[in-house]
């Protein structure tokens, strides 16, 4: 009798300490960098956050299924009724942590598809800003095209008129906001390209002061994106790996839409030029 009563002790202690475990870790990492303690006993020494989840869950599991265990060793002193709620209670607190750190895990995420998100239409906006000056700038020049010039304007006044709402990245709000970018590009592209013909307008100094504000920019709109896709792959696989995709479903987490590539474009437009 004592020896069954010292290890349902130690069953006890088991799983106590793994859900403390649980507790400081989800308590003291952040959802997207989580490292786990070196003292757990089911230690993965893997940094990618799911395999940091799957150890966070299969640590949750051991701890209630030993408490689980002891509430069967006691079944000849219990009523069938306790080991009932017992069986009930085990399988809503299960589920009340995967829901709950389903949900929480997947908000930082969307979080973080919105804040890149972000990022990205600051530097497509401070694009348009310098349109204005590169083109009071060219129309200095008296012979140069109009044509050319009518084009970025109008190009830009299309690319302000299109937003996209970050809570609403689908893949058609996403492509409307794609073209109309990809059709300014290609507008400022021609008109640098036709400056190179005035050499008075490339030796003027506003001019090639824009021209590095507009590279440097064309540079971050690209790294960018990239992160924005980065972070938009990393909420899409979290949401659509089980049982996630269940809870993804029922607190309406959709899928994200990413920045494909431009066609016959695979750099940012080049509009550094040679002012010797």
């Amino acid at each position: 009798m004592k020896d069954i009563r010292s290890k349902n002790k130690k069953i006890c202690a088991f799983a106590f300490f793994n859900i403390l475990l649980i507790y400081l870790t989800i308590s003291d990492n952040s959802a997207k960098n989580r490292s786990l303690p070196k003292c757990t006993p089911f230690y993965i020494n893997q940094t990618h956050d799911n395999c940091s989840q799957f150890v966070i869950d299969f640590e949750m599991v051991c701890g209630l299924s030993s408490l689980f265990v002891i509430l069967l060793k006691q079944q000849t002193k219990m009523k069938k009724s306790l080991i009932f709620w017992g069986i009930f209670a085990f399988l809503i607190i299960a589920l009340g942590y995967s829901g709950c750190n389903s949900f929480n895990n997947m908000s930082v995420k969307d979080e973080n598809v919105t804040k890149t998100w972000q990022e990205v239409e600051n530097q497509y906006q401070r694009r348009m800003d310098l349109i204005p000056n590169l083109v009071n700038t060219v129309q200095g020049y008296a012979d140069f095209e109009k044509s050319t010039i009518t084009a970025v304007i109008e190009a830009r006044a299309k690319a302000t008129s299109i937003t996209v709402d970050p809570s609403k990245l689908d893949a058609a709000s996403l492509q409307k906001f794609q073209e109309s970018q990809g059709a300014l590009s290609g507008a400022l592209s021609r008109l640098l390209v036709v400056a190179e013909q005035y050499p008075n307008l490339k030796a003027n100094e506003n001019f090639i002061r824009l021209q590095d504000q507009l590279e440097g920019t064309e540079n971050r709109i690209t790294f960018g994106r990239t992160q924005f896709n980065e972070a938009a792959q990393d909420y899409n696989t979290y949401i659509r790996t089980f049982p996630r995709n269940m809870w993804a479903g029922m607190f309406s987490f959709e899928k994200r839409a990413y920045f494909e590539s431009d066609k016959g474009a695979e750099k940012a437009p080049t509009v550094k030029f040679d002012t010797k």
